[in-house]
């Protein structure tokens, strides 16, 4: 797992990160209480973009660019569009 967070601690949360051989997270668990750990269990669409993580839904374009996110405690972040390359003209 190469490049990925095998864990991370803010203050007393500790968090621990699994993933798999496509670099995905596949399990980031907290052990708040080791006898019931919060899990949380990330899905991913057919081109490998992360489609759930817990409350938050995020929503990719066809060119695997996400325009939307939505969920948790503040609610929806609207993506705003994407900027050409290089400095091209905008489509928007």
């Amino acid at each position: 797992a190469i490049g990925n967070r095998v864990w991370s601690a803010v203050n007393t949360l500790t968090n621990s990160y699994t993933a798999n051989a496509l670099n995905q997270y596949t399990l980031i668990s907290n052990p708040v209480n080791p006898v019931n750990p919060v899990q949380t269990l990330p899905t991913y669409d057919a081109d490998g973009n992360m489609t759930c993580l817990g409350e938050w839904r995020h929503s990719w374009d066809a060119e695997n660019r996400m325009f939307d996110g939505v969920g948790g405690t503040r609610g929806e972040i609207p993506m705003p569009p994407p900027v050409p390359f290089r400095g091209c003209r905008r489509w928007y």
